[in-house]
């Protein structure tokens, strides 16, 4: 098990989304990652353990790992990514209960697919992170569904990872109040500091809210995670799943 010092994060809505943050001077604290997620209860859903519907379970050569308890059933459950042929790519949430939901891909560049899964706070939302090296698309795990999620302009919301207005994707405490939240980071154009800034998930809608905080001077470790996908202890390289280019 991998353990690594969990920077904190800046975010940004690009792509389909209009609002940036603008960084405040303020140092985030740390936290640690883990390489594979204990179950955790979530208060996404109603009632505990998913219904079997279809065939909502692992596909035949899907890329599948163990993820967090999405269905709050007390039992950790899968997060999975398969070409479907035809050219379309589905990934999704499989429940221990034989219950889950899956999505079309989104479009994504020549550098591969990949999902997180993670409990922002670690007693919900539960989100998942869709995306490449360009962008990260932010959905919703909940009612044992996955729903896309949109910020003020009902466009999908996504996180840059370009460098443009953005490099990476975390769930930190960034108000300080004892609580993560889920945040899209920035390295800074000199490559020695970064910024978080959180982003409110209510349901299926997101928005830029809280003042943003930035660290001017980082070590490389947390440079590093700054231009990752990551959430409390879990990670995309560690605890995600992927599909190459």
């Amino acid at each position: 098990m991998t353990r690594r010092p969990l920077l904190l994060l800046t975010a940004v809505l690009l792509a389909g989304c209009s609002d940036v943050a603008t960084p405040d001077d303020e140092e985030l604290p740390g936290a640690t990652s883990s390489a594979t997620p204990a179950p955790t209860s979530s208060a996404d859903t109603d009632a505990a353990g998913c219904p079997v519907e279809g065939s909502a379970g692992v596909p035949d050569g899907a890329v599948s790992r163990p993820t967090a308890d999405v269905d709050a059933d007390g039992l950790a459950d899968t997060v999975w990514i398969a070409d479907s042929g035809g050219g379309e790519v589905r990934f999704g949430v499989a429940t221990a209960s034989g219950g889950g939901a899956s999505l079309p891909f989104p479009p994504a560049g020549p550098a591969g697919r990949s999902v997180l899964v993670a409990d922002v706070t670690g007693d919900g939302p539960t989100v998942a992170l869709a995306g490449d090296d360009r962008q990260v698309l932010l959905f919703a795990v909940a009612d044992c569904t996955l729903t896309p999620v949109t910020g003020p302009d009902g466009a999908p919301f996504a996180f840059d990872r370009t460098g443009g207005s953005g490099t990476g994707v975390g769930c930190t405490d960034v108000d300080g109040d004892g609580v993560r939240d889920l945040a899209g980071l920035d390295v800074s154009d000199d490559g020695t500091g970064w910024t978080a800034t959180p982003v409110l998930v209510d349901g299926t809608r997101a928005t830029v809210s809280g003042t943003p905080t930035t660290v001017s001077d980082a070590g490389p470790a947390d440079l590093e995670l700054a231009r990752s996908v990551t959430c409390g202890d879990v990670g995309l390289l560690d605890d995600g799943v992927a599909l190459p280019g």
